[in-house]
């Protein structure tokens, strides 16, 4: 019996080394999440004292001169921002001027869910299925693809394999 014993006691040992070390374990993991919690409440207070000063040099008070670079390097960015905002602005006006008016307000209609999408559109905007464009001097059917002609009764396009 003594050999059992003494292979019970290190069996025991063992359970009680893993459970302290999964124990330890989750205690770290848990003071860890603690100590993430605070890092993150930190960040949000200084962000909260540097509001207060940024709210202080726009209203025109004086501020700490340590603080103007930084406060320059903020209307730095605020400049690039705006400039950038006109530029998207300008990409959208120029797009719209290129699309001609009448394009724009007539429109192919989806055959599965009735919207209106822009003339040449190969997929509608609303629901995402192929539109089966018209050649307006022919009356056939064009690949929503490829823009290969469609027989009337195709289902695929014989140019490029796509669905009619």
């Amino acid at each position: 019996m003594g050999l059992f014993d003494e292979i019970g006691k290190e069996i025991g040992k063992f359970a009680k080394t893993a459970a302290d070390k999964t124990s330890n374990m989750v205690e770290t993991t848990r003071l860890g999440s603690k100590i993430s919690a605070q890092n993150d409440n930190i960040a949000r207070l200084k962000a909260k004292i540097g509001e207060f000063y940024w709210e202080k040099f726009v209203a025109g008070e004086p501020c700490d001169p340590a603080l103007e670079e930084t406060f320059a390097e903020i209307e730095n960015a605020i400049a690039q921002i705006a400039s950038f905002e006109a530029e998207i602005r300008a990409i959208k006006e120029s797009e719209a001027q290129a699309v001609p008016a009448t394009a724009q307000a007539a429109g192919a209609k989806c055959g599965s869910c009735g919207a209106s999408n822009d003339d040449g559109a190969r997929f509608c905007r609303e629901c995402g299925s192929a539109i089966l464009q018209e050649a307006a001097e022919s009356g056939k059917l064009l690949c929503p693809t490829c823009g290969a002609q469609l027989a009337a009764e195709a289902k695929f396009c014989g140019e490029c394999g796509g669905k009619a």
